[in-house]
């Protein structure tokens, strides 16, 4: 009898635990910027383009990066 209480029942929990915490903190360097946009009385386009520019350009070069040279080549996209 097979049960899911046990410890080869949680194997889902050590990856849930490491997208957690880059849930997290994505979440919070995020608030840097709109914090920021809120205080120069952005638009909400203005606001998704400056978002666009600080997290999906650096992203894209890093696929780029990542495709081209076969490793994990992270562009640095912390704000801290």
């Amino acid at each position: 009898m097979s049960t899911t209480s046990g410890p080869a029942g949680r194997h889902w929990l050590a990856p849930l635990a490491a997208a957690l915490g880059l849930v997290v903190i994505f979440v919070s360097v995020l608030a840097v910027p709109l914090t920021a946009a809120e205080s120069l009385s952005l638009s909400d386009r203005e606001v998704v383009g400056w978002i666009m520019a600080l997290y999906g350009v650096p992203g894209l070069l890093t696929i780029v990066f990542v495709a081209r040279y076969r490793q994990p080549l992270f562009l640095n996209r912390h704000v801290f």
